[in-house]
Parts: C-alpha cells; sequence; structure tokens
C-alpha cells in the first residue's frame, strides 16, 4: 500500500501525470523491443564503455566464487545452471549484477528540472522530518564538492573514544608479495577478510588507526567496532563486495569501469543544490548512505547486493536506491528486498536497459517500485526495459551529474548520461523529499 501512494503523492506534488508518467505501463503501451546492448559474454558482465562495444569479461578480481569453499557447493551446482554459494549456512544460487547505464553524446543541457516541474516542486518547503537515501551501487567519490556535509554519519561509530585496535597492513604495507592471504579483501565472499590463499592482482589500501593517522582517538578510525553489529568504523556506510568501512571508488582500481557510476547517481538524487557548483540534484536535504555492492570493474553479486539491503534495513534508512539488475530471479535478495519493505522502507530499482518486455531484478518483484526512463520528448525511452511490472517512468536521458576521476575526485561532472540507472535515482530523490 505505501508503494501505490508514493506513487499518488508523485503525480500530485508535480501537478498531474505530466512529463514524469507516474502511472502504471501496461506492456501493450510500451514501445516494440529495440535491439539491446551487445554482448559477447553472458548477462551481468560489466556493461561496455558505448553502446556499440562489446560487453568486456570480468575482471580477474578475487570476486570469482569457488565451490571449494563449501565442500557440498559444487554437488549442488545443477549443470548448467548458477554456482551455489551459502550464506548463514543455506545454500542459494549465485546472481551478478551490474550498473544500468547507458553513456551518451556530452549534453549539457537539463531538460528534466522544467519539464517534469521539479524547479516549482522546489518551491514547496521541504519537511523538518530528516531522512536518509540508501544508493547501493559501486563506490562514490566520497569527497566530490556536491556531497560536503551530505554523506550519512553513523552515530554509533563517531564520537570520542580512549581504545584503539592496530591498523591492518596490506601486503605492500607488510613487506609481501600481493595475495589473497594479505590483501585486505574478502576475496571469496564470505565476509572474512584475508582468510584465503592463493594469488591476487589488487589489493585495499592499508586501513589506519587514529594514531597512525595522526588523529585524535574517535571512533571513527580506532578500527574497532564500538557498536557490536559486525561491521569495524563503519561510520559512513560500507563496502559489501570488498568487506571493509571504505566506499571510496577506484581504490582497487582507478580506472575501472564501475569507478564513476556510484557518484552519478548519487548526483541525480541529491547533488547540493544553491551551493553555487555544478548541479543540484532532486533532494537537498536528504543525508546519503552509501553503500558499495559492485566493485570498481563493476562486479557484484548475491551477496554484496543482499548484505547491503540487509545492512540498509538494520540502520533504518527510509529510501533505498538501486541502480543494477540482474536478469535472473535472486532469493537472496528478494528476502532482503521483503525485509525492507516489511520494515516500512520504500525500494526503488531500475527497469532495465535491454528495451524489451524483460524487466531486470531486483526491480521486478512486487515490493519493488520499477523504475524506467523517459527520453527528452518525455515518451518511453528506447532502451527502457518494460513489462507488467513497470511502476513509474522517469527522465533517464542526457543527463548532467557528478561524477568522478582519479585526475578529478572533487569536482568532475558527466554530461549526457542516460540509462535507467538515472531515472531511478530521480524518483528515490522524490521519495526522501516526500516523506520529509
Amino acid at each position: 500500500m505505501k508503494k501505490q501512494i508514493l506513487i499518488l503523492s508523485f503525480i500530485v506534488l508535480l501537478g498531474g501525470a505530466g512529463a514524469w508518467n507516474f502511472l502504471k505501463a501496461p506492456v501493450d503501451t510500451q514501445p516494440p523491443p529495440v535491439t539491446s546492448v551487445p554482448q559477447t559474454v553472458p548477462v551481468h558482465t560489466p556493461e561496455a564503455s558505448s553502446s556499440d562495444e562489446p560487453v568486456a569479461a570480468p575482471s580477474a578480481s578475487a570476486h570469482v566464487p569457488n565451490s571449494s569453499e563449501n565442500p557440498s557447493a559444487a554437488e549442488a551446482m545443477p549443470a548448467g545452471d548458477a554456482p551455489i554459494v551459502y550464506i548463514d549456512e543455506k545454500p542459494y544460487p549465485l546472481r551478478t549484477y551490474k550498473p544500468l547505464v547507458l553513456p551518451n553524446d556530452p549534453s549539457a543541457d537539463q531538460w528534466w528540472v522544467t519539464q517534469t516541474g521539479l524547479d516549482k516542486a522546489w518551491d514547496i518547503p521541504r519537511g523538518s522530518g530528516e531522512t536518509v537515501l540508501a544508493i547501493i551501487d559501486t563506490g562514490f567519490g566520497l569527497k566530490h564538492e556536491e556531497f560536503a556535509n551530505r554523506w550519512h554519519t553513523n552515530s554509533g561509530e563517531s564520537g570520542i573514544t580512549a581504545t584503539e585496535d592496530p591498523s591492518s597492513l596490506n601486503c605492500t604495507g607488510r613487506s609481501l608479495p600481493i595475495s589473497a592471504a594479505c590483501n585486505l579483501i574478502d576475496d571469496n565472499g564470505d565476509s572474512v577478510v584475508d582468510n584465503e590463499t592463493g594469488t591476487a592482482i589488487y589489493e585495499n589500501p592499508s586501513r589506519l588507526n587514529c594514531t597512525d593517522q595522526g588523529k585524535l582517538l574517535d571512533k571513527s578510525c580506532n578500527r574497532v567496532d564500538d557498536e557490536g553489529n559486525g561491521f569495524v568504523d563503519d561510520t559512513t556506510g560500507w563496502d559489501f563486495i570488498n568487506y571493509d568501512n571504505s566506499v571510496q571508488a577506484g581504490e582497487l582500481n582507478p580506472t575501472g569501469s564501475g569507478t564513476t557510476h556510484g557518484t552519478l547517481v548519487a548526483g541525480v538524487a541529491a547533488a547540493t543544490g544553491n551551493n553555487a557548483k555544478g548541479i543540484a540534484g532532486v533532494d537537498w536535504g536528504t543525508k546519503i548512505m552509501p553503500l558499495q555492492a559492485l566493485d570498481d570493474d563493476s562486479y557484484g553479486d548475491t551477496r554484496s547486493v543482499g548484505r547491503a539491503i540487509n545492512y540498509a534495513v538494520k540502520q533504518g534508512v527510509d529510501v533505498i536506491s538501486l541502480s543494477l539488475g540482474s536478469d535472473s530471479p535472486d532469493p537472496y535478495v528478494e528476502t532482503a528486498v521483503q525485509a525492507a519493505t516489511a520494515a516500512g522502507i520504500l525500494v526503488l530499482a531500475a527497469s532495465g536497459n535491454d528495451g524489451c518486455d524483460c524487466i531486470s531484478y531486483p526491480a521486478r518483484y512486487s515490493e519493488v517500485i520499477a523504475v524506467g526512463a523517459l527520453n527528452t520528448s518525455s515518451l518511453p525511452a528506447s532502451f527502457s526495459s518494460f513489462g507488467a511490472g513497470l511502476d513509474i517512468l522517469a527522465p533517464g536521458t542526457s543527463i548532467t551529474t557528478s561524477t568522478w576521476s582519479n585526475t578529478n575526485p572533487t569536482s568532475a561532472y558527466a554530461s549526457g548520461v542516460s540509462g535507467t540507472s538515472f531515472a531511478t535515482p530521480l524518483a528515490a530523490g522524490l521519495a526522501t523529499r516526500l516523506l520529509s
């Protein structure tokens, strides 16, 4: 019921369905299927950098599942089906997820602000309640100028303390060759760091305690799980793909295909307005909880996505935005989504970019608000996946938003980006504003 009420609220706030088309979208009103982004490897791997390039195979990172971590995993895996992983001692098929973004030619025109009536919606005073928007995505540009004082802070991991644990040094910091045994990465996805062996390509930066950083003792850097929730120093979100407390983009692969996506999405939803810089996102007042479920190479899976949703539920967020998708149902992620909605959290997800009657998961789950994309003519975008489960359409083409690069981590912007990845945070940002 809360899902239906929110959709109606969208319509009322913006003065009618108008350009946003916040209406149930029947299958027979959608455009005919179009050719999807060419892919040369199975779906769910990272998308190519442009629509005429084949999809690159996943990098040789440590996130590829290994059935040997549970002796019965290989036996439980049907021939030709997904690998089986064990989470909380239960078997689940391992699904992989990708960002749902379509890069396009540069465009600096923020057509969607006036065409949707959002500029008028901004004139409606925001409520007095603080909302928290969890964005589950790739890493984020934490120091970007659009997000100063906008990241959600976990009060249980903030404030003066008298104790700290030793720093956690990576392989290089310990003068060892890079390997899975010391790279500070959860290579096998079991939520334990460095209990693995074998070669590795990447390593996380060393995690230094307050003293080694030259800081006063504080819960945010003391390398202690002060609130006892199983996450050390989770002051600003958590990285569920590498399993550490840093959601900063580019820490493992600064030039990877996934380094920009989280910052792009966050900017659309909540970039600060009236700061004389860059752009304005939909909701300037919400706090953003950055949760990383996809790595710098755009790889994420059942475990990282499901655990990120579960964490957001326990932290009591108001809205969850998922600009990612998989072609296959995922029982573990579905259970997490159900827990979120049962807790009164709104969950929005991108419908997908395949331009067919084939809405992605988790958007296809009935509990989720499935968001498709409109083009600049306020019509369904040709790439936007549709179907009986599609709930709303929002602008998702030729968007200008914040981005991140290793050469400009604080003030970079991108124009002309398109995808249901950007329609989703538009709707999510409006949701947090409505709930304030």
